[in-house]
This record gives C-alpha cells, sequence and structure tokens, in this order.
C-alpha cells in the first residue's frame, strides 16, 4: 500500500533548498513531454511559479510546479510539468485546484503526455491539452 504524502508548496525563495530534490522528478517529465526544458521550468518558479512538492515526512515522493495567468476568460491555474512515481496525481491536483478556486481562478489547463487523460477524465480534452472548470 502506497503511503501516504502532504502536497506543499514552496516559491522562489526556497527554490536553492529543494531544486535538487525535485530537479529529476520534474526534468523526467519535462523530457517526455511538452514545450518546456528543465532550466525553463527553474525560470517560471524564479518568476513566481509555486513548486509543489509531495512528501511522506521523509522522502520527496513527487513535485509538480504551476503558474496562475490572466486570460480573456479570466484567471487561469496552469500545471506546467508534474513529476514522480506512484502518486496519486488526481487526489493531490485537487488540492492544486482548491488553491486555484482560492486565487479566483475559472480554468485549470494540465498539459502533457496523452496519459493524464486516464487520471484527469473529468477535464475536457482541448487539443493536447486538458481543461477543467473550477467556478462550477
Amino acid at each position: 500500500m502506497p503511503s501516504t504524502v502532504d502536497l506543499v508548496a514552496t516559491d522562489y525563495r526556497h527554490l536553492d533548498k529543494f531544486w535538487p530534490l525535485v530537479e529529476p522528478l520534474l526534468k523526467r517529465a519535462v523530457e517526455r513531454c511538452g514545450n518546456w526544458s528543465i532550466g525553463e521550468i527553474r525560470q517560471q518558479i524564479e518568476k513566481g511559479a509555486l513548486l509543489w512538492i509531495a512528501w511522506d515526512g521523509e522522502v520527496i515522493k513527487a513535485a509538480c510546479v504551476t503558474r496562475l495567468s490572466l486570460e480573456k476568460r479570466g484567471m487561469v491555474l496552469e500545471a506546467l510539468a508534474c513529476g514522480g512515481k506512484g502518486q496519486n496525481w488526481r487526489r493531490l491536483y485537487e488540492e492544486i485546484e482548491d488553491y486555484g478556486r482560492n486565487e479566483g481562478c475559472v480554468l485549470s489547463r494540465v498539459s502533457g503526455r496523452d496519459g493524464w487523460r486516464r487520471i484527469f477524465n473529468d477535464y475536457d480534452l482541448a487539443w493536447i491539452t486538458l481543461e477543467r472548470r473550477l467556478d462550477s
């Protein structure tokens, strides 16, 4: 049975502390899909994106990077990269969606490999991007 993990958000002020631990997880994710390099992911955190860390109290199990962007439809929560093994990403991402709602986001967007559709099956497929309304 998988261990229970907690999800913790951090920002650029703590990046140097956590980056060596999360970079390998995120690097595998960006190498498999997407338009981001690992350097660009780090730059996004330095510019205000959040680094979400899933840890079991001892070991970091997974990491996700999100940012908020203002679009014509309103504020959007975007997942830029998520990496790690054996995690219930749908459950973890629900906490991130709650953050987005609290920030006034009307939409959550997850872009990545086709396998995300199995996990985010309540999202709509928009091109190669999965989206879900947060304000309904």
